[in-house]
């Protein structure tokens, strides 16, 4: 009785253990291990696929990250990394999330563009920093200048290469169009937001 006691104690851990393990495993499945002559074949093939994407979506932007720059949770399968190419292709950032209401003096605005593809959301948080002035003919505030428009991605990499703004509405509003490389999965993309 006790043997079997002891048989089912241990064949409850090991099964524990397994499950543990199993699970483990498939929990990172979605970055493999390679070699480094793997990876040179991978990346050939992920050049080859941004390639047949951008002929596809000819609007769109997009490269391989660097090998040297290659994260290693970014080397997947082939067709995992295809996938995620023509998510990219189709990405744009135009829902607009409700702005957040002006801070101090009212010279400060932080609007968010968000996108969704295949339940994968990105987002980029916009803020302004702004002159204001009193436009007496009217009797309220007028836009009279930016002092830095700055951008963040709340997941990957956003770098801002820079923005254009023209005043709308007697100088009562902005419309901004921030420009910006996305990278995120090893693939790097470039973008425009617009933002009013």
């Amino acid at each position: 009785m006790k043997n079997n006691s002891r048989m089912m104690n241990f064949i409850t851990v090991l099964t524990v253990i397994l499950i543990v393990f199993v699970n483990g495993k498939v929990a990172s499945a979605t970055s493999i291990e390679l070699t480094h002559e793997q990876k040179e074949a991978y990346y050939k093939q992920y050049e080859n696929i941004i390639e047949k994407v951008k002929e596809e979506y000819p609007e769109a932007i997009l490269k391989v990250v660097s090998f040297n720059d290659f994260a290693e949770e970014d080397w997947i399968e082939p067709e995992k990394f295809e996938q995620f190419a023509i998510d990219r292709a189709k990405l744009t950032f135009d829902k607009e999330q409700e702005p957040t209401p002006f801070f101090g003096g009212s010279t400060s605005k932080m609007k968010s563009k968000s996108s969704n593809v295949n339940s994968v959301s990105s987002t980029v948080n916009i803020a302004g920093s702004f002159n204001t002035q009193l436009d007496k003919v009217n009797d309220r505030q007028s836009f009279a200048g930016i002092n830095d428009i700055s951008s963040k991605a709340t997941s990957g990499i956003w770098t801002q290469t820079g923005y254009s703004a023209s005043l709308n509405d007697s100088a009562r509003t902005y419309v901004i169009d921030v420009a910006g490389i996305y990278t995120s999965n090893g693939i790097v993309s470039s973008h425009n937001l617009l933002v009013y």
